[in-house]
């Protein structure tokens, strides 16, 4: 599967293979559109990926960093205040391979 910026709303990070995407229509009073959300990996290390995305994104509203043992986790959420989106890194012991999820919700 192929996936480009356009589709993904972030900056998409060089090399980063798409494993799965959803989409979600929501018909909710309060955020009608469409979700998604879209999970791909690189080889690269966690740190080096971190640093791509807090770099390289725009209108970053708030981060989180966390780390337990083995296991990275960054969280950056972005956009304008009623635009959800948020890029989250997580290194995998596992397969050895960096995780990046990007989801993104209706504008309320």
């Amino acid at each position: 599967q192929k996936i480009t910026e356009a589709q993904l709303g972030v900056p998409l990070y060089p090399g980063a293979q798409l494993v799965s995407s959803a989409q979600l229509e929501q018909n909710h009073d309060t955020a009608p559109g469409m979700s998604a959300s879209y999970l791909l990996t690189s080889n690269d290390g966690f740190d080096q990926v971190a640093a791509y995305y807090k770099a390289n994104l725009k209108d970053i509203r708030q981060t989180m960093d966390q780390g337990m043992g083995d296991q990275k986790i960054a969280l950056f959420l972005v956009g304008k205040k009623n635009a959800h989106k948020s890029v989250q890194i997580m290194s995998d012991t596992v397969e050895g391979k960096t995780a990046i999820q990007v989801t993104w919700l209706p504008e309320e």
